[in-house]
């Protein structure tokens, strides 16, 4: 296998080291509060609150292993196969969402307009990237299209359109995501409960939209990646 066929393999084991970081941060998480990580509820950071960093080892070492891996493979990304502007956007436009998702998972809310500006940025990010890979996707099988009908050969232009399914399905979840923002009535604050003897007290809502938006968010980065692999197979078949 040449060196660039190796690098198009990279996004699995992004996304393996991923899945194993969460598996790890949710198990640590579990432990230290007493109760389950819930994506609807729950921030990215909140894994590495004070009272859990320390005993998050395991989670972090596999996510910084996945995210640093996600931006070699973007910085190192074979333009040969197409050199066009919209591919570089996508692109570096990928490794800035990698790296805003692992901030994410660090910085906490009490930083509120910091955290809000990164998490505005993740989702701006990761938006541009799955739009700009479907207008890719679609200039793909329109081209592939055209081969299968006159060859007969239909497996580079299934695999555009699996990679063009995949990044649908991304940019569907961010839409969701906003949505849950924009129709919530605090997406930026725990719900104010007031208990039968008339103290005031702060609760979780069932879907925290904040939360669940940067959940979405980081969740559609690797999302986006599967995609630009197999959009990428198909320009080496």
């Amino acid at each position: 296998m040449t060196t660039n066929q190796v690098m198009a393999y990279i996004p699995i084991l992004v996304i393996v080291f991923f899945v194993i970081a969460i598996i790890f941060s949710r198990y640590s998480y579990k432990k230290i509060h007493h109760t389950p990580h819930r994506m609807l509820q729950t921030f990215p950071y909140e894994f590495n609150d004070p009272f859990a960093y320390d005993k998050n080892t395991t989670g972090n070492i596999f996510l910084f292993l996945s995210i640093v891996l996600e931006i070699i493979y973007c910085a190192f990304f074979d333009f040969t196969y197409d050199s066009n502007a919209t591919m570089y956007v996508i692109v570096f436009g990928m490794a800035f969402l990698a790296l805003f998702s692992l901030v994410l998972f660090f910085l906490p809310y009490r930083y509120s307009l910091a955290h809000l500006v990164i998490s505005l940025l993740t989702f701006v990010f990761g938006f541009l990237v799955a739009i700009l890979l479907i207008f890719k996707d679609s200039s793909v099988i329109s081209y592939y299209g055209d081969l299968y009908k006159e060859s007969g050969d239909a497996s580079q232009y299934t695999e555009a359109i699996i990679s063009l399914i995949i990044t649908i399905l991304c940019s569907l979840a961010m839409l969701f995501a906003l949505l849950l923002v924009l129709i919530s009535k605090n997406p930026f604050k725990l719900d104010e409960v007031t208990n039968p003897d008339g103290t005031v007290s702060y609760e979780r809502p069932r879907v925290f939209a904040l939360a669940t938006m940067e959940w979405v968010t980081i969740i559609v980065n690797f999302g986006t990646l599967l995609s630009l692999m197999i959009l990428y197979f198909v320009y080496l078949s």
